[in-house]
């Protein structure tokens, strides 16, 4: 009985070291598969930290909430013109909220409004 119970230790072990075996396979196996999904994910996170910056240096966020405003009759000319005048943005950034303000006002602007956003649009480079 002795040596049996040594040989069923033994053999333990052995069924332990195969299953350790077989999982350190797996996971040598799954390498390339997660160092693709890495890969992925750090392009994803590249995009994403790039949108972000382009967002917060052209304050795209204030645009796109001046236009909101617009769109629900909470804005008027004069926070148009305080947007189009800060010096961030793109000229296309503020030539969208103008258009979205000629779009969305209740009356064509007067041709002294059109002068005045011409003018500050000129400023920032318009031509």
């Amino acid at each position: 009985g002795g040596a049996g119970g040594q040989t069923g230790q033994f053999g333990d072990e052995d069924e332990q070291m195969q299953a350790n075996t077989k999982n350190l396979m797996n996971a040598v196996s799954s390498l390339p598969e997660l160092t693709e999904r890495k890969r992925v994910i750090d392009k994803h996170t590249n995009i994403a930290t790039a949108l972000l910056k382009e967002i917060k240096e052209r304050q795209i966020d204030n645009f796109c909430a001046v236009e909101e405003e617009l769109f629900a009759g909470k804005a008027d000319k004069s926070q148009v013109l305080k947007a189009i005048s800060m010096p961030s943005g793109l000229l296309s950034d503020k030539l969208r909220l103008v258009a979205t303000w000629v779009l969305t006002a209740e009356t064509l602007p007067s041709p002294q409004e059109f002068e005045e956003i011409e003018q500050v649009l000129k400023g920032s480079g318009a031509d």
